[in-house]
């Protein structure tokens, strides 16, 4: 009798034909240790257990920002040519938050031409300034340089967790290009983050040459005709340019006691909202006193807008450090190509009252 052939026997493959699942300890890392859900760290939400709120997450996501491991050490500058913008509180204010969130390794360089005024709103205990670190720049240029050898020349700001570098006091020798340079490679060694407080002069040699290492620009501003035609046109001239630093620019609204008006304000957010993120601090009483600023006499809702501007700081500059240093200048590019709206000049407050701009 024939008998019907049948389909063979599938054979489960061998030991030595598996595959191996790998010995991956972050693998089996993820397997004992499954992340748990978030939950709320602060209020009622964190004493009944529950997720955090949407504001806390926004928190949290900031906090995550600032604390960005950058691909090599990172320099924002802030600068606006009309004084009195608030280019010093600011610095200040961003290496708070800053430092804060980072446990440190930030430091702010009052890079004025003269006589900044970083020192008189930050504790300094001494004298030391940036002409004092360049008398030193030869022992601290060696491998062999410690922090201790450089903290010295600055003054360490205990709520916020950064440092302070003065600027020259004399009239005696102005800060140059090639002095710059030497300064920022030094704090390039012991800082993660450096934060450059600038002068009001944008032809001056150490004003350009910080504007060549700059990774982010912040650019403080009064909701007034005076400080907001003075940031415009510094944008516009770095737009005449090609300056690459536009497109890693945030505008800061810094206003006082009856500084904002209403009208030019409302113009201000529509125009460099074009082009650039917003941020306004609020107009708090210890930044305007014109004293030391001391990070834990701020109001919550000042802390709370300085880290935001931290964080679009910091995610600006990361972009700039995980790329190769560039000379910072492209070709201009027609309106059509660029990724920026053309940077039209605003003559004179009434044409910026009106929103009429040429």
């Amino acid at each position: 009798m024939t008998q019907t052939p049948t389909a063979p026997t599938e054979i489960a493959p061998s030991a030595q034909e598996a595959q191996p699942p790998g010995y991956s300890t972050e693998g089996l890392l993820e397997r004992l240790q499954p992340p748990s859900p978030p939950k709320a760290r602060r209020g009622w939400r964190a004493w009944l257990g529950l997720r955090p709120s949407a504001q806390e997450l926004e928190e949290q996501r900031r906090l995550g920002a600032v604390r960005t491991n950058f691909a090599r050490p990172i320099t924002i500058m802030v600068a606006n040519p009309k004084g009195g913008a608030g280019k010093t509180p600011i610095s200040l204010l961003l290496a708070g938050e800053i430092g804060e969130a980072r446990g440190g390794s930030v430091v702010v360089w009052d890079n004025n031409e003269l006589r900044g005024n970083a020192r008189d709103r930050s504790y300094c205990p001494h004298r030391r300034n940036v002409a004092d670190l360049l008398a030193a720049a030869d022992s601290l240029d060696r491998p062999e340089a410690r922090f201790v050898d450089l903290a010295v020349f600055l003054s360490h700001q205990t709520p916020g967790k950064y440092h302070v570098l003065s600027s020259d006091q004399s009239a005696a020798e102005p800060m140059d290009e090639e002095k710059f340079k030497r300064v920022h490679r030094i704090l390039s060694r012991f800082f993660a983050v450096i934060i450059v407080d600038t002068g009001n002069n944008e032809k001056a040699s150490n004003w350009l040459a910080a504007l060549q290492v700059a990774d982010a620009m912040v650019v403080p501003a009064k909701w007034r005709h005076d400080s907001i035609l003075g940031a415009n046109r510094m944008l516009e001239s770095l737009a005449d340019q090609g300056h690459e630093i536009l497109g890693r620019t945030l505008i800061v609204g810094t206003n006082g006691p009856g500084d904002s008006q209403k009208e030019p304000r409302a113009q201000a957010l529509a125009w460099f909202g074009q082009s650039h993120q917003v941020v306004e601090v609020p107009t708090d009483p210890h930044i305007h006193a014109g004293t030391v600023i001391d990070r834990r006499r701020l109001t919550r809702r000042t802390r709370r807008v300085g880290l935001q501007a931290a964080a679009v700081a910091s995610e600006l500059a990361a972009q700039a450090a995980r790329r190769p240093p560039e000379s910072g200048l492209r070709a201009p590019a027609s309106s059509s190509s660029t990724h920026m709206p053309p940077m039209i000049p605003l003559e004179s407050p009434s044409e910026l009252q009106s929103g009429v701009a040429r």
